[in-house]
């Protein structure tokens, strides 16, 4: 325990220094207190190359961290009686390519990660024009079809298809596209006016890179990624 704030910031300005130059870390960090912010500092490059450095305004790809918000809608949803948990995919997707998933996966097996739908990374990720994957249902192709992993509600898989599925679901539940709904729902309501799907050769202004390690330097993860996230 520290003695009081000022230790304890120096001792996390240290840990982080540390991180980043191992090559663990690079970002921003926030402590708040009570709902109040009492410590926010950025650490590391959001341009390795051109030496720029990361800000506490600076735009950063979350990924799966997107997760949380489309869990969020699902749950909104409900509470409006604009679908069930229990609700299975064919109610809202009749035309989902797996006849088996869509009859017998509901919403709460997606939600909790239960459904046996795996991921639309691999080898068809891989082999496709990832710029032109722009929308929820063009993800559908890289996994829709694949059996399901096991009985649904019977295990648990990661699965970012089954968040794919919700989000579709989403639309047909509100006749909106899902990044206008959570925009106007989610983003809005809580203040987050820098938070959006950038499409991935927008030029934005203080938007981080993202990098992965390849061997003993890094190179970005540009090439890695879709047209625009899901």
């Amino acid at each position: 325990p520290k003695k009081d704030d000022a230790e304890l910031f120096a001792a996390v300005r240290e840990y982080a220094a540390k991180a980043v130059e191992a090559g663990d870390f690079s970002g921003v960090i926030l402590i708040a207190k009570n709902g109040v912010t009492v410590f926010e500092e950025a650490f590391g490059y959001a341009d390795r190359d051109k030496k720029i450095p990361n800000r506490t305004d600076t735009k950063f790809n979350i990924g799966s961290i997107n997760k949380s918000f489309t869990a969020l809608a699902i749950r909104k949803l409900a509470a409006e009686k604009k679908l069930s948990l229990n609700d299975t995919i064919g109610k809202f997707l009749p035309d989902y390519p797996n006849k088996d998933a869509a009859t017998r996966v509901t919403v709460r097996h997606l939600l909790e990660m239960s459904s046996g739908i795996g991921d639309f990374f691999g080898e068809r990720y891989e082999a496709a024009d990832r710029e032109k994957i722009l929308t929820l249902a063009d993800y559908l192709p890289l996994f829709a079809d694949r059996p399901l992993a096991f009985e649904p509600g019977q295990g648990n898989l990661y699965s970012n298809g089954g968040y794919i599925v919700l989000g579709l679901i989403i639309e047909r539940a509100t006749g909106f596209d899902y990044y206008s709904y959570i925009r106007d729902n989610i983003f809005k309501p809580a203040g987050m006016a820098d938070s959006d799907w950038i499409p991935k050769a927008a030029e934005i202004p203080n938007r981080a890179l993202g990098y992965v390690r390849d061997g003993s330097s890094w190179k970005t993860n540009y090439e890695t990624l879709p047209g625009k996230g899901s």
